[in-house]
């Protein structure tokens, strides 16, 4: 969950040197299935609206599940340049490799080189996952990975029948084909980055004990369907008080319409996701951990111990160390996703001291039946 504390939870395993860490790796895959182009938070991915949740599509338990376990068996070899030039690969220590030959390459750097590509799309998808599913774009980019192995004249005719059968004037078709081409010319010249560098990736995989994936744009829905396929997949799901989340989501502002609709979707969300963990309970049972932010943040030691025990390791080397830096640093790093706290546990309930009487009643009036169900008190 968003602002649940994952972060800096997750970042444990890409600190254990037995691990390959992959961070958020669903939002390199949504773009490759879908084109958008919005802001990389969950909402963009999960919601139909600003108020209500999209459903989960068929193709999405298929897909996702066929590419969590390419990256649980590291066969990366085939996976989409959107995903092997995504910025998000530098946030992970076993693949600094692969970043580093991908930054000797590239006349730029894997922090812009996909954003670049991704402008070509700005008039063709959207700005949410929705919006991209409503304006084809699942169509779109399946057809555009199909025109790889076209060249010059035969990707532009390829595309252009492509185009020929939609509702699409001829101004607008043409205007649509011009920017699939262009997106797919700079795909290519990602490709002879990431297919040069993809063995120090696969190598460092392989070389590593187990494999750690940090989600927080996923529904329990989609973790029952991995399941099912990952026998030996153990989940761990990190919640917060719904109520710290909702307030820490809302901005700088605070505004109250915010906070609340946040709140809402968030209790939503949680109600959904423990129902399916109810059946996930059932059909594999022990498979799924629940941690709580507030109590990791007090005993940090013991809930790793914990955390690394539901899946038969013991706790990284450097575990000590990295809670003296990270959690209980003596200052922040100053960064909104930042991972450096001065004092974790203090920042955990710090929203507590800063919520007013009135917004807190009006909080606990939307959503107390979650809040009391996962074991926090009301106020």
């Amino acid at each position: 969950y968003c602002r649940a504390g994952s972060s800096i939870s997750s970042e444990i395993f890409d600190i254990d040197d037995r691990a390959v860490f992959w961070y958020e790796p669903l939002d390199a895959f949504y773009f490759t299935k879908t084109g958008y182009y919005g802001r990389k938070d969950q909402k963009v991915l999960m919601l139909h609206n600003e108020t209500d949740f999209r459903s989960t599509e068929s193709w999405e338990y298929t897909e996702i599940t066929e590419f969590f376990k390419r990256l649980y068996t590291c066969r990366l070899s085939g996976l989409p340049p959107e995903f092997l030039a995504h910025r998000f690969l530098k946030h992970s220590s076993a693949l600094q490799d692969y970043y580093h030959c991908y930054q000797h390459l590239s006349p730029d750097s894997i922090t812009n080189d996909l954003d670049r590509c991704r402008e070509h799309l700005q008039d063709v998808c959207g700005k949410s996952v929705h919006v991209s599913l409503e304006n084809n774009c699942l169509d779109h980019m399946e057809t555009l990975h199909n025109a790889k192995v076209l060249t010059g004249t035969q990707r532009g005719h390829y595309l252009e029948n492509y185009l020929s059968t939609s509702e699409m004037d001829k101004a607008r078709r043409h205007q649509v084909l011009r920017h699939l081409v262009n997106y797919r010319n700079c795909l290519d010249k990602l490709e002879d980055i990431t297919d040069t560098c993809l063995y120090k990736a696969e190598q460092a995989c392989h070389d590593r004990q187990f494999r750690a994936i940090k989600v927080v744009r996923m529904t329990m829905e989609l973790v029952s369907a991995v399941l099912s396929s990952v026998p030996d997949l153990t989940v761990i799901m990190f919640i917060r008080d719904p109520r710290a989340m909702a307030y820490s989501r809302a901005g700088k502002r605070k505004e109250e319409y915010d906070i609340l609709n946040n709140l809402r979707l968030t209790c939503k969300k949680l109600e959904v996701d423990f129902k399916e963990l109810r059946a996930i309970n059932e059909a594999h049972p022990g498979s799924v951990a629940v941690v709580k932010y507030e109590n990791f943040v007090e005993a940090p030691n013991l809930w790793t111990t914990k955390m690394y025990q539901h899946f038969g390791y013991s706790t990284p080397r450097d575990l000590d160390q990295f809670i003296r830096t990270h959690m209980f640093s003596g200052e922040d790093d100053g960064k909104k996703w930042g991972n450096i706290r001065q004092n974790a546990t203090e920042l955990a309930n710090r929203w507590l001291h800063l919520v007013s009487p009135g917004l807190m009643s009006k909080m606990q009036d939307q959503c107390s039946d979650i809040i009391t169900m996962l074991g926090y008190d009301l106020f």
